[in-house]
């Protein structure tokens, strides 16, 4: 059961290890609404907001997420499908050790600043049969980030360009029924 403590103890767990957020965007959960989260956040100095209700498209990034990590777990065989809760952290580690097209760096990369060292890099490590090189400094990091940006823009306009060939623009005068 996903109550108000556990999302506070996992969120402070998270936030303790990576440091606090400025923003957290989320649904209208009562384990996300309480008079507790509201004191927690005011005292972190978090901005909370809250999603439009009964409206998912403004979950986009998550919904995606959601999509990505169920087809995972429906791409395993039936006997550990059954065992998805279990096998649920290295499915995530998965997915962040993966680069992610759009900003061509994977989640884990740009938390951290380096690739990590997982079953494909452990691969590729002895496919290569050198050890992978990481990145070290504060200028690499910035190398990175403006890197990622930089893909996401181009990513950004190639999904606008489709958005906008695809779509066709209404105009309603007054009185129209919407």
């Amino acid at each position: 059961m996903v109550t108000v403590p556990v999302v506070t103890r996992t969120l402070m767990g998270i936030f303790t290890h990576v440091g606090f957020p400025k923003k957290i965007v989320s649904d209208r959960g009562t384990n996300f609404m309480s008079a507790n989260k509201k004191s927690m956040w005011d005292a972190c100095e978090v901005t909370y907001k809250f999603t439009t209700r009964y409206y998912p498209q403004s979950h986009g990034l998550v919904e995606r997420f959601k999509k990505t990590l169920k087809g995972m777990i429906t791409g395993l065989p039936e006997a550990l499908r059954r065992k998805w809760d279990v096998l649920l952290p290295y499915l995530l580690f998965a997915y962040r050790e993966v680069p992610q097209k759009e900003v061509g760096f994977s989640p884990f990369e740009l938390l951290y600043g380096y690739p990590v060292r997982g079953p494909l890099s452990t691969v590729k490590e002895r496919w290569e049969k050198t050890p992978k090189a990481t990145p070290s400094g504060c200028g690499q990091m910035h190398r990175f980030w403006k890197k990622a940006k930089s893909n996401l823009k181009a990513s950004q306009e190639i999904m606008k360009r489709w958005y906008d060939q695809k779509t066709t623009l209404v105009e309603f005068q007054p009185g129209d029924k919407v």
